[in-house]
C-alpha cells in the first residue's frame, strides 16, 4: 500500500537544461552586477583596440540576455519577451522594471520550481 507523503520538501527543478530554469530577483541583480564588474575590469585590463573589446562586449551581452531570459522564466514568460528591448527607451525601461522590481510567479511554473522555495 502506497501512502502519499504529507510533508513536501522543496526540490531543485527537474529540468534537462538547468541554465534555462528560473532566477530570483536577488540572484538576477547579483549576477548582473558581477557581470558588469567583470566587464569593466577586463575592459580596463585589455588594450583599447576594437579587436580586443568587441568579443568582451559580445560575451557580456550574451550573459546579460541569458540572465534576462531566466528572469522572464521566473515571471512565467518565454524568453521571446526579450524582443521588447527592440522598442527604443520604453522597452529598456519596461524590461528593467519588470525583471528587476517585480516578484516572480509564486510556486512552480512551466519553467521549474520557485527559486525562493529551495
Amino acid at each position: 500500500m502506497n501512502i502519499p507523503h504529507t510533508v513536501s520538501e522543496p526540490v531543485a527543478p527537474a529540468t534537462p537544461m538547468p541554465h534555462l530554469a528560473r532566477l530570483s530577483r536577488r540572484r538576477f541583480w547579483l549576477a548582473a552586477l558581477a557581470t558588469w564588474l567583470a566587464f569593466f575590469a577586463l575592459r580596463a585590463a585589455l588594450p583599447a583596440a576594437p579587436a580586443a573589446q568587441v568579443p568582451l562586449a559580445g560575451a557580456t551581452l550574451a550573459l546579460q540576455l541569458a540572465l534576462m531570459a531566466r528572469r522572464h522564466h521566473d515571471r512565467d514568460r518565454s524568453a521571446w519577451w526579450l524582443l521588447v528591448l527592440a522598442v527604443p527607451l520604453a522597452g529598456a525601461l519596461w524590461t528593467a522594471w519588470d525583471l528587476g522590481c517585480r516578484r516572480g510567479t509564486a510556486g512552480a511554473n512551466r519553467f521549474g520550481a520557485d527559486p525562493l522555495a529551495w
